[in-house]
């Protein structure tokens, strides 16, 4: 028992390390999915424990109370309003960003561009051999 742990944890150890270390991403994948499995195995424990009962009460308070929300807004299902009010707001924004708030729009787009610019840059850097 004790040499097939120690061969399935050194077999989960080397799938990380394979994992972080390899530099073709498939590869990695393939050695995750190792390490993964390693730590797949299942323990012997008892259908129903304490912890297991306390998951099904929270479960079922959870199912509950998004019951009771769905059953409560049936009404503003039935009857929908349309507001057009809405879509003029949104109108509104846009005029006063294209009137009285224009600089600081350029000044927010400018940043932003410089921000992708810049997670290019860093994540097409190649490390130095």
């Amino acid at each position: 028992m004790i040499l097939i742990f120690t061969l399935i944890a050194f077999v989960t150890l080397a799938g990380a390390v394979f994992a972080m270390s390899l530099r073709n991403l498939v590869h990695c994948a393939l050695c995750l999915m190792l390490a993964f499995g390693g730590l797949a195995e299942p323990p012997q424990q008892p259908a129903v424990t304490p912890s297991w009962v306390m998951g099904a009460g929270v479960a079922v308070l959870t199912f509950g109370s998004l019951a009771a929300a769905v059953l409560a807004g049936q009404g503003a299902l039935a009857n929908p309003k349309t507001d057009v009010a809405a879509d003029v707001a949104v109108k509104r924004i846009g005029e006063k960003l294209m009137t009285d708030y224009v600089l600081p729009l350029e000044v927010v787009a400018l940043l932003l561009t410089a921000a992708l610019i810049g997670a290019v840059s860093i994540a097409m850097r190649e490390e130095p051999k």
